[in-house]
Protein backbone atom coordinates (compact mmCIF):
# COMPACT_ATOMS: atom_id res chain seq x y z
CA UNK A 1 0.00 0.00 0.00
CA UNK A 2 1.07 3.76 -0.63
CA UNK A 3 0.14 6.98 0.42
CA UNK A 4 0.39 10.59 -0.50
CA UNK A 5 -0.97 13.81 0.81
CA UNK A 6 -1.08 17.58 0.01
CA UNK A 7 1.47 19.38 1.93
CA UNK A 8 0.44 22.53 3.69
CA UNK A 9 2.28 24.40 1.29
CA UNK A 10 -0.04 22.55 -1.43
CA UNK A 11 3.70 20.69 -2.75
CA UNK A 12 2.83 16.96 -3.79
CA UNK A 13 6.53 14.74 -3.16
CA UNK A 14 6.76 13.35 -7.23
CA UNK A 15 4.36 15.59 -8.95
CA UNK A 16 5.04 17.95 -11.53
CA UNK A 17 2.54 20.78 -12.77
CA UNK A 18 2.77 20.71 -17.08
CA UNK A 19 1.82 24.03 -18.53
CA UNK A 20 -0.53 23.09 -21.20
CA UNK A 21 -2.28 25.80 -23.76
CA UNK A 22 -5.64 24.63 -23.05
CA UNK A 23 -5.78 22.43 -20.05
CA UNK A 24 -3.56 21.58 -17.36
CA UNK A 25 -2.14 18.07 -16.18
CA UNK A 26 0.19 16.43 -14.26
CA UNK A 27 3.52 14.21 -13.98
CA UNK A 28 3.90 11.99 -11.49
CA UNK A 29 6.63 9.81 -10.72
CA UNK A 30 6.78 7.09 -7.41
CA UNK A 31 8.53 3.71 -6.49
CA UNK A 32 5.92 2.12 -7.22
CA UNK A 33 2.41 1.89 -9.43
CA UNK A 34 0.63 2.70 -6.06
CA UNK A 35 2.76 5.06 -5.00
CA UNK A 36 2.24 6.83 -8.77
CA UNK A 37 -1.81 6.45 -8.23
CA UNK A 38 -2.02 7.79 -4.70
CA UNK A 39 0.32 10.99 -5.70
CA UNK A 40 -1.24 11.47 -8.85
CA UNK A 41 -4.86 11.47 -6.63
CA UNK A 42 -2.84 14.26 -4.23
CA UNK A 43 -1.36 16.28 -7.50
CA UNK A 44 -5.31 16.40 -8.71
CA UNK A 45 -7.02 17.81 -5.77
CA UNK A 46 -3.63 19.98 -4.67
CA UNK A 47 -3.93 21.51 -8.25
CA UNK A 48 -7.45 22.71 -7.17
CA UNK A 49 -7.14 23.16 -3.28
CA UNK A 50 -4.66 24.55 -1.04
CA UNK A 51 -4.54 21.80 2.02
CA UNK A 52 -7.22 23.33 5.05
CA UNK A 53 -4.65 24.24 8.02
CA UNK A 54 -8.15 24.85 10.46
CA UNK A 55 -8.97 21.45 12.21
CA UNK A 56 -12.51 20.04 10.85
CA UNK A 57 -13.88 16.67 11.06
CA UNK A 58 -12.28 14.43 8.75
CA UNK A 59 -14.26 12.50 5.66
CA UNK A 60 -13.34 9.15 4.66
CA UNK A 61 -14.59 7.54 1.18
CA UNK A 62 -13.15 4.17 0.31
CA UNK A 63 -12.94 2.87 -3.60
CA UNK A 64 -12.79 -0.02 -5.09
CA UNK A 65 -12.22 -0.10 -9.00
CA UNK A 66 -11.22 -2.26 -11.92
CA UNK A 67 -9.77 -1.51 -15.25
CA UNK A 68 -7.90 -3.36 -18.14
CA UNK A 69 -4.82 -1.58 -17.80
CA UNK A 70 -2.88 0.56 -15.29
CA UNK A 71 -3.88 3.93 -17.43
CA UNK A 72 -7.41 3.17 -17.61
CA UNK A 73 -7.10 2.18 -13.81
CA UNK A 74 -5.54 6.02 -13.55
CA UNK A 75 -8.61 7.57 -15.09
CA UNK A 76 -11.15 5.74 -13.36
CA UNK A 77 -9.77 6.95 -9.96
CA UNK A 78 -9.29 9.76 -10.44
CA UNK A 79 -12.47 9.96 -11.89
CA UNK A 80 -14.06 8.52 -8.83
CA UNK A 81 -12.40 10.74 -6.54
CA UNK A 82 -13.54 13.98 -8.49
CA UNK A 83 -17.49 12.74 -8.48
CA UNK A 84 -17.42 11.91 -5.22
CA UNK A 85 -15.94 15.29 -4.21
CA UNK A 86 -18.16 16.94 -6.08
CA UNK A 87 -21.41 15.38 -4.67
CA UNK A 88 -20.23 15.01 -0.58
CA UNK A 89 -18.70 18.24 -1.10
CA UNK A 90 -15.52 17.16 0.33
CA UNK A 91 -11.67 18.25 -0.11
CA UNK A 92 -9.29 15.26 -0.33
CA UNK A 93 -6.16 15.96 1.00
CA UNK A 94 -4.60 12.50 1.81
CA UNK A 95 -4.66 9.44 -0.52
CA UNK A 96 -3.94 5.49 0.06
CA UNK A 97 -3.64 2.86 -2.86
CA UNK A 98 -3.45 -0.76 -3.17
CA UNK A 99 -3.54 -2.35 -6.50
CA UNK A 100 -2.32 -4.80 -8.63
CA UNK A 101 -2.65 -2.61 -12.03
CA UNK A 102 -6.16 -4.08 -12.52
CA UNK A 103 -7.67 -3.60 -9.14
CA UNK A 104 -7.68 -0.31 -7.23
CA UNK A 105 -8.17 -0.33 -3.56
CA UNK A 106 -8.05 2.80 -2.05
CA UNK A 107 -9.14 5.53 0.59
CA UNK A 108 -9.61 9.11 0.16
CA UNK A 109 -9.48 11.45 3.73
CA UNK A 110 -10.33 15.18 3.34
CA UNK A 111 -12.46 17.06 4.89
CA UNK A 112 -15.89 19.70 3.95
CA UNK A 113 -15.75 22.25 1.35
CA UNK A 114 -16.27 25.57 3.38
CA UNK A 115 -15.12 29.14 3.96
CA UNK A 116 -11.09 27.02 5.67
CA UNK A 117 -10.67 25.14 2.15
CA UNK A 118 -9.11 28.23 -0.17
CA UNK A 119 -9.29 27.41 -3.95
CA UNK A 120 -5.58 27.74 -5.56
CA UNK A 121 -6.47 27.19 -8.94
CA UNK A 122 -9.28 26.08 -11.46
CA UNK A 123 -11.52 23.12 -10.66
CA UNK A 124 -11.03 20.51 -12.51
CA UNK A 125 -14.29 19.80 -14.60
CA UNK A 126 -12.76 16.21 -15.67
CA UNK A 127 -10.24 13.88 -16.26
CA UNK A 128 -8.56 13.28 -19.76
CA UNK A 129 -7.25 10.90 -21.92
CA UNK A 130 -5.45 12.72 -23.99
CA UNK A 131 -1.92 12.68 -23.58
CA UNK A 132 -2.72 9.95 -20.62
CA UNK A 133 0.33 7.86 -20.07
CA UNK A 134 1.37 5.46 -17.05
CA UNK A 135 4.23 3.23 -17.73
CA UNK A 136 7.34 1.53 -15.86
CA UNK A 137 10.53 3.35 -16.51
CA UNK A 138 13.13 1.03 -14.93
CA UNK A 139 12.51 0.59 -11.57
CA UNK A 140 10.37 3.30 -11.46
CA UNK A 141 6.77 4.49 -12.52
CA UNK A 142 5.48 7.38 -14.03
CA UNK A 143 2.60 8.95 -15.06
CA UNK A 144 0.92 11.94 -16.92
CA UNK A 145 -2.52 13.17 -16.86
CA UNK A 146 -4.52 15.82 -18.20
CA UNK A 147 -7.04 17.36 -16.53
CA UNK A 148 -10.35 19.91 -18.83
CA UNK A 149 -10.79 22.82 -16.22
Amino acid sequence: MADAEIAVDAEVKGVRLLDHTADSGIEVAGDSLDECLARAAAGMFAHMWARPTTPAPERVVGVDLEADRPDELLVAWLQELLYRSEVDGVCFYRFEVESDGRRLSGRAIGVPLGPDVEPVGPSVKAVTRHGLEVRRAGERWRGRILFDV
